[in-house]
C-alpha cells in the first residue's frame, strides 16, 4: 500500500515519489538506464494505463454466460424514473414530483431560482391542483425514463392513464420484475479474503500476485457500493495529494485495487467503464455482493430493557411507521425534524422497536449533547460520550459535563454511544470495522453535506457501512442549495439519484410534524333532516352504487340544487350546535379557562368554536345567521381576506390574528366566543384560544383541510383536548364516507349535463 501522510495531503508523499520517478528527468543530457527501479516501473505502467482509460473505450464483458438472475425493482423506483416535472401555472413555475412513498400522491414545490421566492407554504390549494393538474397531462402524453435502474428500462416511456401507471405499455406491477443475463456465473468463493490474488494486476508486472486485502479496505469499498445508484466512484487525487472532490482517507488505491479484483468475478455487479468508475449492470447482483461481504449475521441485541411511559403523539406515530416502513424494506430514513417535536424520542422508540443493530453510534452537535443524554437516560438506556483523546474528556469534565465518558473506541452493547460531529473525523477509523452492525443516528446532517469536509467524507463513509442509518435535519430545503445533501439522499431512496431526480428523492425525506401534546377528538355528525328533503334527495340521487337513488342520470341543475340543500341543512346543525356552546360558555371565561388547564383530564368546560365555511361569502351568512340566534355581534370574529362590505356593524374581522390563550388572558386580545373562516383562509394565523371545530364537508383538497385544523392545535396550546366536528348531510353523506370527499360532488357538477331547455 502507498505512504498516506496525515489528512488533507493523504497520498502528498506517494505523490512526490512518484512525480521524482518519472519527471525531471532531461534525456538529451542524460540517458535513462534500461534497467528501471521496481518503483519507476510501477508508475510507468500506471501512466500507461490511465492514458488508456482516457483514449480508449471501456472493455467489453464478454460473451455472457447461461446464468440468469431473476430480481424485482422496487415498486417506488418509478418515481425516480419519472424525475422531477417542471410546470407553470398561475406565472409561477413549480416541480410537481411523484411520492416514492406512495406512487399516487403528488408533492408541488416552487422551482427554486433567483426569481422564485417562494416556499411550500407560499403555495395556495389553488396552485397545488394547477400544478398537479398541468404534471398529470405532461404523464398521459408519456415521458421518458431517466435514472433507470436497469438497461431494460432505456429508452421506456412510463404513462399515467387512469390511475394506473405503465411503461411501454405494460402495467407497472408487472413490468418492474426482470432478469438479467449475467456475464459470468457467480462464485461466491472469490470473496474469501484469505485466499492470495492469483498473478498481476492486468496494468502491471511489478505487483499483484499473492496479494492479500486488508478488511478495512473492503469496508472502504462497501461504502462506495451503498445505496441504489447505477456507479461506483473512486475519489479522485490531485497533484498535491489531496481529495479533489472529497476528503480522502488513505484508503483509495487499495480501494480501486479491490474494486477492480471484484470486477474480474462480478462484472454483472462492477465494471470499469469509465476512468476510476465502475458501473452496474444488475443492481440486484450488487446489493447481493455487499451482503456477502458485509456478512450477513443476526445481531444479538443487548440493549437495555425501555422503561418509558412517555407515548408517541399522533404526528411522531407518523414519523415513526414511515421509519419503520423504511427499515422493512432496507432502506436508511431521512427525516425532517424541528426542535422541540420530540425527535429524540421518536428516534429513540424507531430503534426500540425494531432492535436490529448490537451498537448504537449517535452523533451530534456539542449543544445538543445535555437534552439527547437526558432523553436516553429517560427511557432506561445509559448514554456514554466518546472522544478522541483523554484530555478532551477531562476537558468536559472540567466544564462541568455530567454524563459518563470514555476514550474506547470498542463499542459496548449496553449503551448509546454520543459522538460529537467535529471528534468524528478523529474516530472514523476505528469505528468503521464495527459499523455493519451499528445503527448510526446523525443529527443535524445539513451539518455534514459540504463535499470537501473531513467530517463529511467521515459521516457518509461510516453511514454507508452502518446497518441502519437514521439522518435527522430541522432545515428544510428551499433551493439548490440541498444538492449537497444529494449524497445523504442516495442512501435513503431506492433508486439512483441525479439532478434531475434530486427533488424526488428530497421531497421523499420531508416529514412534517406538528408538535404539542393535544388529544385530539373527532366527531361525525349527521344534521336532521326534514321528510320532504330526505325524500327529495332519494328521489334526485343517481341509481348507481353508491347512491342508490331513483335518477339515472341527474342534471346539472339537479345537482345544484341538491348541493345547496346539502348547504343548508348543514348551516342549520352547525349553527344550531355554535348557538348551544355560545349560551353553555361561563361568564366567567377565565377562571373556567384555569380550572380547565389545571385538570388532568383537560376536558370539559366552555367550548368556543371555530366555524369554517366554504368561502368568504358563506362565512358572512354564518355571521348573520349566528346574529339572528342571539349571539353578540361583539363575541364573533371573521378571519381572511379584506373585510366584506356586507358583514354586520359590530362584528370583528381580521386578516390575520394571533388569537393565542395566552394573549387572551394577557388582554392582548379579545376574548371571542366565536370565530369564523373561510376554508381557503387557512394558513397565517393562531386560534388556539379556539377550543373546537366545527365544518361541514366542502369541496377543497387535504392540505386546506389539514392546515384549517391545525389553527387550534398549535405549541402553545394550553387546552390539551380539541374536539373537531364534522357535519354531514344530504350528498356529503354519500362523499364523505366513501373517503372522496366534496371532491366526487365538485366532479360530479363538472360532467353532469346541462338540463336542455324546453322550447316554448
Amino acid at each position: 500500500s502507498p505512504d498516506v501522510s496525515p489528512p488533507p495531503y493523504v497520498f502528498r508523499s506517494a505523490m512526490t515519489k512518484a512525480f521524482f520517478s518519472a519527471s525531471g528527468w532531461n534525456t538529451r543530457r542524460r540517458k535513462r538506464e534500461t534497467m528501471l527501479t521496481l518503483e519507476e516501473k510501477m508508475v510507468f505502467d500506471a501512466l500507461r494505463a490511465c492514458s488508456k482509460m482516457l483514449r480508449l473505450p471501456a472493455p467489453d464483458r464478454g460473451t455472457p454466460s447461461e446464468s440468469v438472475k431473476d430480481w424485482s425493482v422496487h415498486e417506488s423506483a418509478l418515481s425516480g424514473m419519472v424525475g422531477s416535472i417542471e410546470v407553470s401555472f398561475d406565472r409561477t413555475k413549480y416541480f410537481v414530483t411523484i411520492s416514492s412513498h406512495d406512487l399516487s400522491q403528488y408533492i408541488v414545490i416552487p422551482r427554486p431560482s433567483r426569481e422564485n421566492k417562494k416556499n411550500m407554504s407560499d403555495i395556495t390549494p389553488e396552485q397545488r391542483d394547477g400544478a398537479v393538474e398541468k404534471a398529470k397531462q405532461v404523464l398521459e402524453k408519456g415521458v421518458k425514463a431517466a435514472n433507470i435502474p436497469d438497461e431494460i428500462f432505456r429508452g421506456a416511456t412510463i404513462k399515467l392513464n387512469d390511475g394506473e401507471w405503465t411503461i411501454n405499455g405494460t402495467p407497472w406491477h408487472e413490468a418492474r420484475h426482470v432478469s438479467t443475463k449475467l456475464a459470468k456465473s457467480v462464485d461466491w468463493s472469490k470473496l474469501d479474503l484469505s485466499k492470495p490474488r492469483d498473478g498481476n494486476w492486468p496494468w502491471t508486472k511489478t505487483f499483484g500476485s499473492g496479494q492479500k486485502f486488508r478488511r478495512e479496505v473492503v469496508q472502504w469499498c462497501l461504502s462506495r457500493m451503498a445505496g441504489f445508484g447505477n456507479v461506483v466512484t473512486v475519489p479522485k487525487i490531485n497533484r498535491e495529494g489531496a481529495g479533489t472532490d472529497e476528503a480522502l482517507t488513505g484508503l483509495e488505491a487499495e480501494g480501486f485495487q479491490y474494486l477492480m479484483y471484484l470486477s474480474e468475478h462480478f462484472p454483472d455487479a462492477l465494471w470499469p467503464s469509465k476512468p476510476f468508475t465502475f458501473e452496474t449492470r444488475c443492481i440486484a447482483l450488487r446489493k447481493e455482493l455487499c451482503a456477502k461481504l458485509a456478512g450477513d449475521q443476526s445481531s444479538l441485541c443487548e440493549w437495555p430493557a425501555w422503561s418509558s411511559d412517555l407515548t408517541l403523539r399522533a404526528t411522531q406515530k407518523m414519523a415513526f411507521h414511515e421509519m419503520v416502513k423504511s427499515s422493512e424494506q432496507g432502506l436508511s430514513t431521512f427525516l425532517w425534524m424541528l426542535v422541540g417535536q420530540g425527535k429524540t424520542f421518536t428516534v429513540l422508540k424507531f430503534l426500540e422497536e425494531t432492535r436490529n443493530s448490537r451498537y448504537v453510534i449517535w452523533s451530534l452537535p456539542k449543544s445538543a449533547v445535555g437534552s439527547v443524554a437526558q432523553m436516553i437516560k429517560e427511557v432506561g438506556w445509559s448514554p456514554l460520550l466518546l472522544f478522541p483523546s483523554a484530555g478532551l474528556a477531562s476537558k468536559y469534565g472540567k466544564d462541568g459535563g455530567k454524563w459518563p465518558t470514555t476514550v474506547s473506541t470498542d463499542l459496548r452493547p449496553d449503551v448509546v454511544t454520543l459522538i460529537e460531529h467535529d471528534h468524528l473525523r478523529t474516530l472514523a477509523d476505528s469505528l468503521a470495522s464495527q459499523m455493519c452492525d451499528t445503527a448510526f443516528v446523525f443529527d443535524e446532517v445539513h451539518k455534514a453535506m459540504q463535499s470537501g469536509t473531513q467530517r463529511t467524507a467521515s459521516a457518509l463513509r461510516l453511514a454507508r457501512l452502518a446497518k441502519q442509518l437514521v439522518a435527522l435535519t430541522g432545515t428544510p430545503i428551499v433551493d439548490k442549495s440541498g444538492y449537497g445533501l444529494m449524497e445523504w439522499l442516495k442512501l435513503c431512496v431506492p433508486f439512483p439519484v441525479s439532478s434531475s431526480n434530486f427533488w424526488v428523492a428530497a421531497n421523499s425525506m420531508v416529514t412534517h410534524l406538528n408538535s404539542g401534546e393535544v388529544e385530539v377528538e373527532d366527531i361525525e355528525t349527521q344534521a336532521t333532516e326534514t321528510k320532504e328533503e330526505r325524500d327529495y334527495f332519494k328521489k334526485h340521487f343517481p341509481s348507481r352504487a353508491p347512491w342508490f337513488g331513483k335518477t339515472d342520470t341527474p342534471s346539472r341543475e339537479e345537482w345544484l340544487k341538491m348541493r345547496e340543500m346539502t348547504m343548508a341543512i348543514s348551516d342549520r346543525s352547525i349553527i344550531s350546535t355554535a348557538v348551544e356552546m355560545y349560551r353553555k360558555h361561563p361568564d366567567d371565561w377565565r377562571e373556567d379557562h384555569y380550572s380547565i388547564v389545571g385538570s388532568k383530564t383537560h376536558s370539559g368546560g366552555g367550548e368556543r368554536p371555530l366555524i369554517v365555511a366554504a368561502d368568504q361569502e358563506h362565512g358572512v351568512r354564518l355571521v348573520h345567521a349566528l346574529v339572528q340566534n342571539g349571539v353578540k355581534s361583539s363575541d364573533i370574529l371573521l378571519v381572511g381576506g379584506t373585510r366584506p362590505t356586507s358583514l354586520r356593524t359590530g362584528v370583528g374581522h381580521e386578516k390575520t390574528i394571533h388569537l393565542t390563550e395566552q394573549r387572551v388572558l394577557d388582554d392582548e386580545e379579545k376574548p371571542y366566543k366565536i370565530v369564523v373562516a373561510a376554508i381557503r383562509n387557512c394558513e397565517g394565523y393562531s386560534l388556539t384560544w379556539m377550543t373546537c371545530l366545527i365544518t361541514g364537508s366542502y369541496p377543497s383538497n387535504q392540505a386546506s383541510r389539514t392546515q384549517m385544523r391545525g389553527r387550534i392545535n398549535r405549541l402553545d396550546a394550553q387546552r390539551l383536548h380539541k374536539r373537531y366536528y364534522m357535519v354531514l348531510a344530504g350528498v356529503t353523506t354519500i362523499t364523505h364516507r366513501h373517503q372522496l370527499a366534496a371532491k366526487l360532488m365538485e366532479d360530479a357538477l363538472r360532467a353532469a349535463p346541462a338540463k336542455k331547455k324546453r322550447k316554448s
